[in-house]
């Protein structure tokens, strides 16, 4: 239902709640330090509240039509790696949201304008994903030490990329884990971390498909296929499953290496 929101409410009574409010994927993990909620920048006066579907997303309407996305991370590191890497995709020509940091009853959040579309589904548009991904390489490419590395999204996945509803252009969403990384690390964390989350399991055949279209994506590049890059990308996701609490999802890709 839909409930008018005065302003007062807002900020001294339901904003803590909606902050408070833990979301949980299939696997049971929280997804707490990650509460999204779509609000008026610092103004916060009437909204139209609503959930999407899965009753995860939360957010307000201006009587313009327009939406701001407000993002919570209980680490502000995170919070400005995003804003970074938001920054170096839309430097690199990409359509990227509006984005800056705003704060609101000493609490942080990135404010993030909002994408009119649709996440997509597993495995769906996977052919622009990968041309997606080949320009990325292409435009942020750099040599250090030796290595080729590119800016990598870091958790790439079908629900962080938006079609775009006026003009079917894909927009990577979530930039919080970017960095610069191996050429191909987010096509091979793509594969493996679907398997992980739809599956429940990495397959040899999950690995195999990774390692195809990184061939795929290397090849597009004009660079050889590097056997050694590409044992790089699965080390690099160890380390950051590792990193980020994801000890299952490690044991996994252990397991599955093992074999």
């Amino acid at each position: 239902k839909n409930i008018y929101i005065p302003n007062k409410y807002w900020k001294n009574i339901l904003l803590p709640l909606v902050i408070s409010i833990h979301t949980f994927t299939k696997r049971g993990v929280s997804l707490s330090n990650n509460i999204i909620c779509l609000i008026e920048e610092a103004k916060l006066g009437h909204y139209v509240v609503k959930k999407n579907k899965e009753g995860s997303l939360i957010y307000g309407v201006r009587s313009d039509k327009t939406k701001i996305v407000f993002k919570q991370n209980i680490s502000k590191s995170l919070l400005y790696r995003e804003i970074k890497g938001y920054k170096r995709y839309k430097e690199a020509g990409f359509i990227a949201p509006e984005i800056g940091l705003k704060s609101i009853a000493e609490m942080h959040f990135l404010q993030i304008s909002y994408i009119e579309g649709k996440s997509l589904k597993r495995n769906v548009c996977f052919k622009e994903i990968l041309n997606l991904l080949t320009v990325l390489s292409r435009k942020t490419m750099v040599v250090r030490n030796g290595v080729r590395k590119c800016l990598s999204h870091g958790d790439l996945a079908c629900w962080n990329i938006v079609m775009r509803r006026s003009d079917k252009t894909l927009v990577l969403l979530d930039w919080e884990f970017s960095n610069m990384r191996c050429i191909g690390y987010d096509i091979v964390f793509y594969f493996i971390n679907h398997a992980v989350v739809f599956d429940g399991k990495i397959s040899h055949e999950t690995l195999n498909d990774s390692k195809y279209y990184y061939g795929q994506l290397l090849s597009a590049l004009q660079l050889g296929e590097d056997e050694y890059m590409f044992q790089e990308c699965l080390r690099s996701i160890l380390c950051f499953y590792d990193e980020n609490g994801r000890g299952n999802d490690k044991m996994l890709l252990e397991r599955c290496l093992a074999c």
